[in-house]
């Protein structure tokens, strides 16, 4: 079920987090900056996966640490450009998988 909330959705008792990300983000911003302070694993787990297999726009990502909720990366952005999300991404992103 999904729920919209307020305030810093770091602190809710959420169990999943989904953030749109490019395919080789750098987390340096938004959300994205605070869940890779909040949880620097995540990070280095992100840069690995990247490396190992190239993800496109329209993939998904997920992680969990200790403690953590689930981080869902949705791949929503054409390369590492933040503001070029398309509905195209965004709906491969979010569709179910096989």
């Amino acid at each position: 079920m999904m729920k919209e909330v307020s305030g810093d959705i770091l602190l809710s008792k959420a169990g999943a987090i989904a953030h749109g990300i490019a395919p080789h983000d750098d987390f340096k911003q938004g959300l994205a900056l605070a869940l890779r302070e909040q949880w620097p694993a995540m990070y280095k787990d992100f840069r690995h996966y990247c490396q190992t297999y190239n993800p496109k726009p329209g993939g998904l990502w997920s992680w969990k640490g200790p403690g953590s909720p689930v981080i869902i990366n949705l791949s929503a952005t054409l390369a590492n450009i933040a503001d070029t999300a398309t509905l195209e991404a965004w709906t491969l992103s979010i569709a179910p998988r096989q």
